[in-house]
């Protein structure tokens, strides 16, 4: 596979300039500026982007209209993805994986809509972008350096985590769904499987309670999840499943406790990853023990 560049929308390095300032002899470049973040070793790295420099290939020849490519040009940042065996599928899975990242351990609505490459027939556009729901009405977006270390070992735990079994695979997959779909009911139900995958034992039975003590239990956090929290949510799960909502329910009531589940997966997934995560789920007794344990 050939080089490919993920322009990255709504991120921002703090400290950042506007390379029309140095020209102007506005600002001079910090002497401890990066221009780059590795993030994987010989294979993905956050780097300053440059449309005009960084892909040689003529306008004129993009499948994209002029406005998306205006839309490109005022990126400065991307992932770059060196030549390596991965195929783009591949790559590209393992980019949402590191969407997820900035969402998870930063709660960062960063965007890639575009796959570019100095190759013609590579550049396309992403199909499923991550959507701009996100649990804080304040999103970050800003990074430091050391934001990005934490982003750089978040995503290699996530790696780890969805190789882990096919029970992590799912709780992955379906937080990934979750942010990729459009309609509200969809998400709540994608977001609220992702975190029952996590903490649901094998057998049937019960899993109202065992979902909100489990969940309490294991985020002790009376802000994110106070104690009948996760009762309130798993009602409107259950309405949703068994077809009790009204037609026309307003979402605008609703998003409330949209961004209130989406605060409490996100905040498991966060807490679980920096644990022994690889103990708790080396196998159902493991995770039931760990549960029953805490409960």
């Amino acid at each position: 596979m050939n080089m490919l560049i993920f322009p990255l929308f709504n991120f921002h390095y703090l400290g950042d300039f506007n390379p029309d300032d140095l020209v102007k002899g506005i600002k001079n470049i910090p002497s401890d500026y990066k221009y780059e973040f590795e993030i994987e070793r010989g294979l993905y790295t956050i780097k300053r982007f440059n449309f005009e420099e960084d892909i040689k290939i003529p306008i004129q020849d993009f499948f994209f209209s002029r406005n998306e490519i205006e839309d490109i040009k005022s990126v400065r940042w991307a992932v770059f993805v060196e030549e390596c065996d991965k195929t783009t599928d591949n790559i590209i899975q393992e980019i949402n994986l590191l969407l997820l990242a900035f969402r998870i351990f930063k709660q960062a609505d960063c965007q890639i809509q575009f796959i570019l490459s100095r190759n013609f027939e590579d550049n396309q556009k992403v199909t499923t972008p991550l959507k701009y729901a996100i649990a804080n009405n304040l999103s970050e977006n800003n990074f430091s350096a050391n934001d990005l270390e934490v982003i750089k070992t978040g995503f290699q735990k996530i790696k780890e985590f969805t190789n882990l079994s096919p029970r992590s695979k799912h709780a992955i997959d379906f937080l990934f769904l979750g942010y990729s779909s459009y309609y509200w009911m969809q998400v709540f139900i994608l977001l609220m499987t992702s975190l029952e995958t996590l903490i649901l034992p094998e057998k049937i039975g019960g899993i109202t309670t065992y979902v909100e003590k489990r969940t309490f239990a294991f985020l002790k956090d009376p802000i994110v999840c106070p104690e009948d929290k996760m009762r309130n949510l798993y009602g409107l799960r259950s309405d949703i499943i068994h077809g009790k909502i009204l037609v026309d329910l307003d979402f605008t009531q609703e998003i409330v406790r949209l961004k209130e589940l989406q605060m409490i997966v996100l905040t498991f997934f966060k807490k679980l990853l920096e644990q022994d995560f690889k103990s708790i789920f080396k196998n159902e007794i493991s995770k039931e023990t760990f549960f029953n344990n805490i409960v």
